[in-house]
């Protein structure tokens, strides 16, 4: 029973490696979208993306950690900190930052941020 519990928790969460490619972060924007709740580095883009879903859930430092020399630790504190807050608060939180996603990065207003810049 507790092996299959920590499963479906862990399924709630998505990662981001620091070493991922361009387009990493639009992996997590989209996981972020289906109500996983992400933990990446924060550097580049995918700190942006933490610091906007962090901002929209009053929760700053809960989907990132900081990269570098002893990120390993940090890591795991980061996921024991996804897989501490309970049942409703994840769900909520799910719903929040999927609200957030599908508000702020949709693909129209992408269309648009670049022909804003386009002109």
């Amino acid at each position: 029973m507790l092996r299959t519990r920590l499963a479906v928790l862990v399924a709630t969460l998505a990662a981001g490696a620091a070493f991922l490619p361009a387009g990493a972060t639009a992996r997590v924007q989209q996981g972020a979208a289906a109500g996983a709740l992400p933990l990446v580095a924060r550097h580049s883009g995918l700190a942006e993306v933490a610091g906007a879903l962090e901002s929209e859930v009053d929760r700053p430092g809960l989907f990132s950690f900081e990269p570098g020399d002893g990120a390993v630790p940090r890591i795991a504190a980061g996921i024991d900190r996804l897989l501490s807050i309970d049942a409703d608060e994840r769900a909520r939180l799910a719903g929040a930052v999927s609200a957030f996603v599908g508000r702020e990065w949709t693909w129209r207003r992408a269309a648009a941020d670049l022909l804003d810049a386009a002109t």
